[in-house]
């Protein structure tokens, strides 16, 4: 696990230690929270039981510049409802604007309805965690979300690829269109080649006569 602006949660020099500095970007889960000890808790949690790097933040403003300079956006993002920066649905509301295919997680006290309706209708959340938040529960969530991102990113995936597919045969379309014109031509040509000489042989014959 890893934290940009603070200190990082326990453990996190060695997990980000044993990868390699020039390896595939990691698989990401960004967590902003600006509670340090359930904070670090998501953190532990969460890297403990999968392969995903967790990024944690305080701040949303940071959490927002972080999204946008990384060159692979995180697949899923756990955010706080309520923090001192910002309305943690108004951050998730924004981060669905800027990066549609993430994967949005809300952690929340109040799970009432309205607040609810905002985090589905505004921050177009995935799932919400309410607290206090059990770590089966949590995971099961995280899990999930994991999953619904790498089937959006493999639907992206072969959509680019068909659209490559399509352009190429397209394009091989036309040359073929093209290389039949221009058979054509040649056998009109030959034609009207034929029909000339056999008409010059005739004439040629009578002159004889």
């Amino acid at each position: 696990a890893a934290s940009a602006g603070d200190e990082p949660p326990a453990g996190a020099e060695d997990q980000r230690g044993g990868r390699s500095a020039v390896s595939a970007p990691p698989n990401l889960i960004y967590l902003v929270d600006d509670d340090p000890e359930e904070t670090a808790r998501i953190a532990a949690v969460v890297h403990e039981a999968t392969d995903y790097l967790v990024k944690a933040f305080r701040s949303p403003s940071l959490a927002r510049s972080a999204l946008l300079a990384e060159p692979v956006p995180p697949t899923v993002l756990i955010c706080e409802q309520e923090m001192r920066e910002a309305d943690g649905i108004a951050f998730l509301a924004a981060v669905r604007q800027e990066l549609p295919d993430t994967v949005r997680v809300l952690l929340t006290a109040h799970a009432d309805k309205q607040s609810l309706m905002r985090a589905v209708n505004e921050g177009g959340v995935f799932q919400y965690v309410e607290k206090p938040w059990d770590p089966e529960a949590l995971l099961l969530v995280v899990r999930n979300a994991i999953e619904r991102g790498d089937l959006v990113a493999t639907l992206r995936r072969t959509v680019a690829a068909m659209q490559h597919n399509n352009q190429a045969l397209s394009t091989a379309l036309r040359q073929i269109h093209a290389a039949q014109e221009r058979l054509l031509e040649s056998e009109r040509m030959a034609a009207v080649g034929r029909v000339a000489s056999g008409i010059a042989h005739e004439i040629g014959n009578q002159l004889s006569v």
